[in-house]
């Protein structure tokens, strides 16, 4: 386990599994609130959406696990490995960020 790209990998892991476990909850409360103040009003399609797949950050942990065993299996090598890190991070900031945008745009069509 010498290998920087484990260690990079295995923090990845670890906030996604926060990430999840956070967004689960925020899910859960973000429904029955916006039943409350909506009574019945149609929801924007991205909230709709993130709504009904919140379970999207268990799949980058499931990438950065099997990221983690190749590295330390050494495997490929560690620039294949990097670029899929690198990969794996910007797709998951493309999702953070239209999660924001998903949770926030009911509050801006409210008012």
């Amino acid at each position: 386990m010498k290998r920087l790209t484990t260690y990079y990998f295995i923090l990845l892991a670890g906030l996604n599994v926060l990430f999840a476990t956070y967004l689960g909850g925020v899910i859960v409360y973000f429904k029955t609130t916006l039943e409350e103040i909506l009574q019945g009003k149609p929801l924007p399609l991205a909230t709709e959406r993130l709504l009904g797949c919140y379970w999207w950050p268990w799949l980058f942990f499931g990438v950065a696990c099997l990221g983690t065993l190749l590295s330390i299996l050494g495997i490929p090598h560690d620039r294949f490995l990097r670029h899929i890190l690198i990969g794996a991070i910007f797709i998951e900031l493309v999702g953070v960020f239209w999660t924001v945008v998903a949770l926030s745009t009911p509050w801006i069509t409210i008012t």
